[in-house]
Order: C-alpha cells, then sequence, then structure tokens
C-alpha cells in the first residue's frame, strides 16, 4: 500500500523534533546518513537513528523523504540541471520523467555496478550519495568522483555499454533507473533533451579535472577544504544545504579515499580547519563556519559548476 502524504506529516512533525534535539541533524537526509553506519557517532545516537530512519521508510515507503515537500509524490528529476545553466523545460523534464522504469532503495556501501559490467540501464540519483571507484593492485580504493542528488551517475555508460570503474554507495540511497532503450528515443526524438544529457557528462568531466587539480596541486588542508566547499555548493545548487550547513554521511577513512590521505592526516586536517574557524564535520554533518575562508584556503571557485540563478550571484572568486 503507497503511504499517505498525511502519514508522512505525521512522522515528520512527531520525530525530526526528536532528531536534532538528540542527535544533531535536522533533515531526513542527515538521519539517513547517521544510519548508515560509516559516521563516528555516539552508539546510543546512531541507535537512534536507526530506529527513526525505520519508522520514517514504515511512513513514507521507499520514496522516503521524496513525498515529504509536496502534495503528492515528488517529480523524480526536480534536483536533476537544477539552478545550472542547461536547466530543463517542462516537456523535457515530463519526458526524462516517464522514461525511469524503476525506483530502488540502496543500503550504504553497496556495490551497484562492477568494473568492465555490461550495462543497460543509466542510474539517476535521488538521495544519498554514491561513488565512483578504482582499485590499485593492493586492492586500496580512490574515490574518483562522489556524487550527489539529482545527478546521473554512469550516463556515460550509455555510449560506452562499460565502465573502466565501479560505482557504489557511501550512504543509504535511493536511486532511478532509466533503461538506455528510453535513451535512445530520447536521442532519436528529443535532440535538445540529447543535448541537456549531454551538458550533464560535460559537468562530470568538469568536477573531474578540478579533482585533478586538488589532488595534483593542493596541500592536505587545501584539499579538504576544496572538497568540502565544492560539496556545500553542489548540495547547495539541489536545496539540501543552507549554504552553512550539510549532511554528509562519510567517515574519515572515505573522506581520506577521496582526497589522496591517510586517516590520520585527515583527523589532523579537519582539527585543524576546526582550530582555525573555518569549518566543523562531526556527527555526519558539516558546518562551516567561514565560507570564504573555506573557500580560499582549497582555492575554491565554483565557476567549472556552472551554477545560475542565487548561486552564480553567491559565487566568489580566489584569485
Amino acid at each position: 500500500m503507497t503511504p499517505s502524504l498525511s502519514a508522512a506529516r505525521r512522522w515528520t512533525g512527531a520525530n525530526l523534533a526528536q532528531a536534532e534535539r538528540v542527535v544533531g541533524v535536522t533533515s531526513v537526509a542527515g538521519l539517513r546518513c547517521l544510519a548508515g553506519h560509516g559516521c563516528r557517532a555516539p552508539h546510543r545516537n546512531q541507535s537512534l537513528a536507526v530506529r527513526l530512519i525505520q519508522g520514517q521508510q514504515r511512513a513514507c515507503g521507499a520514496f522516503g523523504p521524496a513525498i515529504l515537500a509536496g502534495e503528492g509524490p515528488r517529480v523524480l528529476t526536480e534536483r536533476f540541471l537544477k539552478n545550472r545553466r542547461g536547466v530543463l523545460e517542462p516537456r523535457e523534464r515530463a519526458v526524462l520523467e516517464q522514461a525511469i522504469a524503476e525506483v530502488r532503495s540502496v543500503s550504504a556501501r553497496t556495490t551497484l555496478t562492477r568494473i568492465g559490467d555490461r550495462l543497460s540501464h543509466s542510474t539517476l540519483l535521488l538521495e544519498g550519495f554514491l561513488c565512483r571507484i578504482v582499485d590499485d593492485r593492493k586492492g586500496l580504493r580512490q574515490l574518483v568522483a562522489v556524487h550527489v542528488p539529482g545527478e546521473f551517475v554512469d550516463l556515460h555508460g550509455y555510449p560506452l555499454k562499460t565502465l573502466d570503474h565501479d560505482v557504489a554507495s557511501l550512504t543509504a540511497a535511493t536511486i532511478a533507473i532509466v533503461p538506455h532503450g528510453a535513451i535512445d528515443r530520447i536521442t532519436e526524438e528529443m535532440p535538445a533533451l540529447t543535448r541537456k544529457l549531454w551538458y550533464a557528462t560535460l559537468l562530470d568531466a568538469a568536477i573531474h579535472r578540478a579533482w585533478l587539480f586538488r589532488l595534483g596541486r593542493l596541500d592536505a588542508i587545501g584539499r579538504v577544504a576544496h572538497f568540502l566547499s565544492e560539496t556545500n555548493a553542489r548540495l547547495a545548487a539541489v536545496g539540501l544545504s543552507d549554504g552553512r550547513r550539510f549532511a554528509l554521511g562519510i567517515s574519515q577513512a572515505e573522506l581520506a579515499e577521496i582526497c589522496g590521505l591517510t586517516s590520520v592526516h585527515v583527523n589532523r586536517v579537519m582539527r585543524q580547519l576546526r582550530e582555525d574557524g573555518l569549518c566543523v564535520f562531526r556527527y555526519a554533518q558539516v558546518d562551516i563556519l567561514d565560507s570564504a575562508g573555506l573557500a580560499e584556503r582549497g582555492e575554491f571557485d565554483p565557476e567549472y559548476l556552472y551554477l545560475q540563478g542565487p548561486q552564480q550571484a553567491a559565487r566568489r572568486r580566489v584569485g
């Protein structure tokens, strides 16, 4: 049975206040992150998060927080290219919405696609965080991309048909499955929407270039500062950060794998960022105390994210 909107709202009103008071998170997304067991929170907090998110799933169903915001199920593609320069027209969004064949809930730290797997669909991330992973010969991981809600994780797999990396969930996540046959029809019948899908893959490439710069030219503190500034900007574009605070359900070990550091080094970096009054990362939540200072320390310029509207107006160049 599909959960009712009223049931979802009753759950929200009754439980998010408790979550904020006891656990220290203010959103369903933050609760999902904390319940994903990747965060170094006190045991009682994590246990409470698990109980609350289980109640949320019973009240709201597989779509989770998707039905909480409006008078019915959320438009699943509403975050795709939101506040970007390639925003979708209503008809294009409707066509992309119809192309979704299935919505799945995924547990934290689950491999979705392995290197070399034959692909027949592409994946749109609705909730949570996914990543792309490359292992070295010793089995040590390098996270080469982190995806936030509203992004296609493997749209480049449509023409390639296989990937040269693994795709996995960092937190509990909700994904939408778009069969490649549906993308075939879009490319044949809707050239403007096709160009916007292409644009999305170009955004991925731009982010990859920024990650190369980060790993190649920045010191340890700069790498972490750049990643947190970028993640804040990407989440703000889709309404999941207020510019100062956002949920980030990853461990220090995973942050190390993103930034090419050791867990011990990341611990020192986070202490230094906290002592410098730039940001605090604890219990699956990042609090940015000085956004301009954090961006300057990480040499972060959001131009490569191609934001528009308020996000573009708020951007700050660092030179």
